[in-house]
């Protein structure tokens, strides 16, 4: 049997030589003689002579405690090995390397939580969105172009009566039927009622206006009306723009010079509009980053609706994807287009859970529509950057879209029009769709607003579209 005794620092193994005899230390530090080993394969039984019972007798005897010789043995080796050992390094000896990285990643936790760059709704409202020109109810009441606009589009004499009217005109070339709609209020308020019961969240009570309403109704023109609520992220570009100190110093007189002529300033599109580009994604100021904690959000809507692609003829078509690859005319919204064009209706769902208030879903709405409405904007001036002035100064009527936002069920219908180069909102109902009146009359308003939108609507955007192609047309045979 071999036994190795390692002792580190001074080799790295040392080991007894092999030998059919064990050796050991006495206490005293001398040698005892070996033994023949009895579990070795080479001992054998020695015969029974007086030579060998002589070579016994004269062997010196084995202490007699073997266990102290064996302690004692692993005492020098621990003795031997110990000063060789390497301590372990504790958090307090560690390595000034370390140490610093460790206190860098605590500062910049600190920094972190000391300084966050998230605002809140009442924030964002009143900075990013006034810097962009974005109000919401600073006008209880819409201009009166657009209050006509809003009884034709609803069939009724003013605006509170929005909903309330059960009139079957335009419906039947929209093919939407009392009857229809009526079983789609039923079914959404027995659904709204649940999920108020159980205080559903976000998710729920949009998946409850998208199936329950939006998607049977959109399903009427599957042609002509094209649905998003893959809540995908917009183009940046389309986000209003708050104006630089440029701009404002260029459009603005000195106020001494105000104050002497004591004449009122013409409005600022009059002068800027003209000269300014369409939209222009390549040469586009450094402030369009989406870092900026300055600037609106880029619009992701839970549910969009608009005209589809396939409403286009193959030659409108085609002129919409080149307006769009020369950033002229952003027609299709999304970064990834998906063939939805010229959104009309844009909603934001919000549930009763913490933070998802009402005002958070109205901010979002605000940005969704004035993003629509630039693109109407760069296709009017498109149409008209060739026409005569007689025709650019014929009255038009002003261009309008129309958001939901919801908080459980809570619904409220918005209308977003410009008033020069500012965005407004304006709020035109407020339903509780729990109550079985208010669904019905939610569902009512949202069907007439699809109508207007396969139908007025698309009509205007063709009209424009035709002022183009002649354009278009002309430059060609010239």
């Amino acid at each position: 049997m071999k036994r190795t005794l390692s002792c580190p620092g001074f080799e790295q193994t040392r080991s007894c030589p092999p030998s059919p005899k064990r050796r050991q230390l006495s206490p005293s530090g001398g040698r005892l003689d070996s033994l023949p080993n009895p579990t070795s394969r080479s001992s054998r039984t020695l015969p029974l002579t007086p030579e060998t019972l002589q070579a016994i007798s004269s062997q010196p005897s084995a202490p007699k405690d073997s266990t102290q010789s064996i302690a004692q043995w692993a005492g020098n080796c621990y003795t031997c090995s110990e000063p060789e050992m390497v301590p372990v390094q504790t958090p307090s000896v560690a390595s000034n390397d370390s140490g610093l990285r460790r206190a860098s990643k605590l500062g910049y936790r600190r920094q972190r939580s000391q300084s966050p760059t998230k605002k809140s709704s009442t924030q964002y409202r009143t900075r990013n969105m006034a810097d962009a020109s974005l109000f919401v109810d600073h006008f209880p009441e819409p201009p009166l172009d657009v209050e006509d606009q809003l009884k034709h589009i609803f069939q009724v004499s003013m605006s509170g009566e929005i909903g309330n009217s059960v009139s079957s005109h335009n419906f039947s070339s929209a093919q939407i039927v009392q009857t229809t709609v009526s079983e789609l209020a039923e079914k959404y308020c027995h659904k709204s009622r649940q999920m108020a019961k159980d205080c559903a969240g976000e998710g729920q009570w949009k998946s409850s206006l998208l199936a329950g309403l939006v998607e049977p109704m959109q399903e009427l023109w599957p042609d002509i009306a094209k649905l998003s609520a893959y809540k995908m992220p917009w183009i940046a570009e389309l986000r209003p723009t708050p104006p630089s100190f440029e701009d404002m110093l260029d459009s603005v007189p000195l106020l001494s010079s105000r104050t002497k002529s004591q004449t009122p300033l013409p409005p600022p599109q009059d002068a800027v509009l003209p000269q300014t580009p369409i939209l222009s994604s390549s040469n586009a100021p450094s402030d369009f980053t989406t870092d900026d904690p300055n600037r609106v959000s880029i619009p992701k809507p839970d549910i969009a609706v608009g005209l589809a692609h396939a409403s286009f003829s193959q030659l409108q078509g085609k002129m919409l994807w080149d307006l769009q690859d020369r950033n002229r005319v952003l027609s299709e919204p999304h970064q990834s287009a998906i063939g939805l064009h010229f959104p009309f209706l844009v909603i934001e769902a919000k549930g009763l859970a913490i933070g998802s208030n009402m005002v958070r879903a109205q901010n979002q709405a605000a940005v969704d529509a004035a993003c629509a409405l630039n693109i109407l904007r760069d296709l009017k001036l498109t149409a008209s950057a060739n026409m005569s002035c007689t025709s650019i100064d014929q009255p038009e009527p002003r261009q309008i879209i129309f958001s939901v936002a919801t908080e459980g069920p809570i619904h409220e219908l918005w209308v977003h029009y410009r008033i020069n180069e500012a965005y407004h909102m304006t709020l035109l109902r407020i339903w509780r769709t729990t109550i079985r009146k208010d669904a019905k009359e939610f569902v009512q308003a949202l069907g007439k607003i699809l109508a207007w939108g396969v139908c007025d609507f698309r009509t205007a955007i063709l009209k424009e579209l035709s002022v183009v192609e002649t354009i278009l047309r002309g430059r060609r045979v010239g």
